[in-house]
């Protein structure tokens, strides 16, 4: 079953719950997702669209308000969008990945590779723009095992840095999802969260 989700600043029904679109009945809400990007982005707004895909074929086609991604937020913390592809673990594999998002204007911010069973490894790609990446790789034939905003968090570069900031998410109920290093900036290390809580986790 797909979902339609608006999350757009002033709009009606913004932040409503997703609505159930039937199967058969798909043509119409992407339509309208892809004429609102249009319109919201001619009025000078950075909308992005996303599929949140989950096992069964479910998902959520999610308009939202792009100018929150990678806005800076209080204490060196950024929202940026991850999309995570499965690929064969190969010579090459990554290589290709990284040439056809590079063809499109993709860039890649961070990156995690993580091996699997049966020749199998997992790709965690923080990218810009996500909507472009993610309709890249479905035009290729790549369905994203999952897209998600995420948390892109300065530390100091000092001895317990990460300590005290993943106790902060600890104390405030949040868990972590995954982390890496995204790199470094003014002597300080970048490092990408994605946690069970997202809009907790900006406050902390």
């Amino acid at each position: 079953m797909l979902h339609l989700r608006v999350d757009i600043d002033g709009f009606p029904g913004s932040r409503a719950p997703a609505l159930p679109i039937p199967p058969g009945r798909r043509r119409g809400p992407v339509a309208f997702a892809l004429i609102l990007h249009l319109v919201l982005a001619q009025a000078g707004r950075q909308p992005l669209i996303s599929w949140l895909l989950s096992p069964g074929g479910r998902g959520t086609l999610w308009v939202r308000d792009g100018a929150r991604s990678g806005e800076r937020a209080k204490g060196g913390v950024a929202m940026l969008t991850e999309v995570v592809v499965e690929l064969e673990n190969r010579i090459g594999a990554l290589a290709d990945l990284g040439e056809l998002l590079g063809r499109n204007g993709v860039d890649i911010r961070a990156l995690a590779v993580l091996s699997l069973a049966k020749g199998r490894a997992l790709a965690h790609l923080v990218v810009e723009p996500a909507d472009v990446a993610v309709r890249v790789l479905h035009g290729n034939g790549i369905v994203p095992r999952r897209v998600r905003e995420v948390l892109v968090v300065t530390l100091d570069d000092e001895p317990g840095a990460l300590g005290r900031y993943c106790r902060r998410l600890a104390e405030a109920s949040i868990n972590l999802e995954a982390v890496y290093l995204s790199g470094e900036r003014d002597g300080s290390k970048e490092l990408v969260f994605a946690v069970s809580d997202l809009e907790r986790a900006r406050e902390v």
